[in-house]
């Protein structure tokens, strides 16, 4: 009799900040309290232009984290995905997306239409739509659905993997925006199971607006 090899279902939210962001004021510590509490099995962090803060909790929670930066490049923002170095900030699109790939890591393409928080929008995108792994059709911070629908739209037309992502900055809106897809090892194995998983999409609401305002402004008196 052969049996079938059963796989685990992980809760994986690709898009998180900590207080490693200047617009974050989550603690490594609650950060992975409120996963264990949301039943959140795999976390991004994915602070701005470093991965200080998500070293630091992959040693805390080996099994939770995977490793990731939101890269300030000249024209827009992306996310690499399983990396293992820093990438440096004020690149070209081009030449952030080739030095995540290097790494062996994934190209993560986050608020693709939203102008206001530096989203590369339709021009970014195709110079660099080879080199892109995912697309965040959803982002839980994004005021107007139209602009996350645009962002499914283009993924579907270029057929290029969806994903969902809550842009947490708060350690509460952790756990309401995620993707449900069969366990993996590798950031390949990942990315394939990646096509099939289920998306639970929620608004995180305006206050979440309001509290990274409040954590820019207590970042800036920090170093005044």
């Amino acid at each position: 009799m052969v049996t079938q090899p059963s796989y685990r279902v992980v809760k994986t939210d690709l898009h998180c900040h900590t207080q490693a962001s200047y617009d974050s004021n989550t603690k490594y510590e609650d950060l992975i309290r409120r996963c264990k509490k949301e039943g959140i099995d795999k976390i991004a962090i994915t602070d701005h232009d470093t991965i200080k803060g998500a070293l630091k909790l992959k040693k805390l929670a080996p099994d939770l984290i995977i490793v990731g930066q939101e890269v300030r490049c000249l024209k827009g923002d992306i996310i690499g995905l399983f990396l293992t170095e820093e990438i440096s900030k004020n690149l070209s699109l081009r030449e952030a997306a080739k030095e995540i790939k290097k790494q062996g890591g994934l190209v993560y393409i986050p608020h693709l239409f939203d102008r206001l928080r530096s989203g590369i929008g339709r021009k970014g995108f195709e110079k660099i739509k080879d080199l892109v792994d995912i697309i965040e059709v959803f982002n839980g911070k994004t005021f107007w659905p139209s602009i996350n629908k645009k962002a499914w739209k283009l993924a579907k037309k270029n057929k290029i993997i969806m994903a969902a992502g809550s842009d947490s900055h708060q350690v509460e809106t952790i756990g309401k925006t995620f993707n449900e897809l069969e366990s993996f090892k590798t950031p390949q194995e990942f990315l394939l199971n990646l096509k099939n998983a289920k998306r639970t999409e929620h608004f995180l609401g305006f206050k979440a607006y309001f509290r990274s305002l409040i954590a820019i402004l207590k970042s800036l008196i920090r170093k005044s």
